[in-house]
């Protein structure tokens, strides 16, 4: 049996962390034999297709297969008990992922290894982004407590696909157009 056999027959997520370990095996050889100009060159390129490619079949994703969960319900009312768990699991794994990332911070401490002069090097060339940031802050807390229900509603479908910021949006839209849907596939299933 070949190593490509073997490494084939290994389960999809030991395959990925056995790529991602080469991947970082990878970068340290390249950048401790001065290799920056090779990786920024010929690898980088890989990489950000790859997240590019992921982008781009995320909203097609996750539209088709809300439409296809919600008209696929048998029963309407399974629709309200699915939201509610879908909420619990969003508000679990939220706080999971909350805890692990501040749990590394804590651990790891990524900014000590970072010299006082490069700290306030960035600082300055952040501060108007900082002060940007603010502003938006400050008209976002005088538009109202409901604000975010603006966010949520997409008055744009076609501009909402085009931004994977807009997810929310999207998810939103397909949800509501399988609802609609939802009538005419149990009609159909009747006839």
């Amino acid at each position: 049996m070949t190593l490509k056999t073997k490494l084939q027959s290994l389960p999809l997520y030991l395959q990925i962390l056995f790529g991602m370990i080469g991947g970082i095996l990878i970068g340290i050889a390249g950048l401790s034999l001065n290799g920056e100009k090779f990786i920024l060159d010929w690898i980088r390129p890989w990489g950000q297709l790859f997240i590019r490619l992921l982008q781009l079949i995320a909203i097609p994703l996750v539209f088709t297969s809300l439409i296809k969960g919600v008209t696929g319900l048998g029963d309407i009312s399974k629709f309200s008990r699915m939201g509610g768990r879908t909420i619990l699991l969003y508000m679990l794994t939220t706080i999971f992922a909350v805890i692990i990332g501040v749990g590394m911070g804590w651990i790891v401490q990524p900014g000590k290894l970072v010299n006082s002069s490069q700290i306030t090097e960035m600082q300055e060339s952040y501060n108007a982004v900082v002060e940007e940031k603010k502003l938006e802050a400050e008209m976002t807390q005088e538009q109202g407590p409901l604000n975010f229900l603006n966010d949520i509603v997409p008055n744009n479908i076609i501009r909402a696909t085009s931004d994977n910021s807009k997810m929310l949006q999207v998810i939103f839209f397909a949800i509501f157009l399988g609802l609609l849907l939802f009538p005419l596939r149990r009609k159909r299933l009747k006839q």
